[in-house]
């Protein structure tokens, strides 16, 4: 009997493949695409420093785990960045920090302001990612050495250090 039913199974695999269904049992939805977050001075990704546990930094797109992000809807024109490894933790201005300069690190998501960010379109695909600790006057800055900081917004098409694009 035990034979009779795996050969009965076999078949009904076979058939389902021949006729093109690829799901037969009902999936749970699938996570949301992950992107990449594009700076445009170098066209670098953003990452998430896996040794110091937090810190994020600009890099060369590799299609990296650490690159990969998740941007959740906190309503209107506001987000949540998230690693797509670890939905558990958020981009966040380190201490809620309204200064220029203050860095930007993994932190457990905790829908504070220092974890929202609003996109401001200025063309050709760029935005800018403004961070809510400095009541929109603050974007995510690629600095000089590469590190990701919040920095007064510059309000100029040429600030490309500024500038981020979303792209799967």
């Amino acid at each position: 009997m035990r034979h009779f039913v795996r050969r009965a199974l076999v078949a009904i695999v076979g058939l389902v493949a021949a006729a093109g269904i690829t799901t037969v049992i009902a999936q749970p939805a699938a996570a949301s695409t992950p992107v990449h977050l594009v700076n445009h001075q170098n066209y670098g990704c953003l990452t998430a420093d896996v040794v110091t546990e937090g810190a994020v930094y600009v890099s060369g797109c590799t299609n990296a785990w650490n690159q990969q992000w998740q941007v959740v809807s906190a309503g209107g024109k506001y987000y949540y960045i998230k690693p797509y490894y670890n939905t558990s933790l958020c981009l966040d201005v380190q201490w809620a920090s309204p200064d220029d300069g203050a860095p930007l690190w993994l932190w457990p998501c905790n829908q504070g302001r220092a974890q929202i960010f609003a996109e401001t379109f200025i063309g050709n695909g760029w935005m800018w990612l403004v961070t809510q600790t400095s009541f929109d006057t603050k974007c995510l800055d690629k600095a000089f050495w590469g590190n990701v900081v919040q920095w007064t917004c510059h309000d100029t098409m040429d600030a490309w250090w500024q500038q981020w694009r979303v792209e799967t």
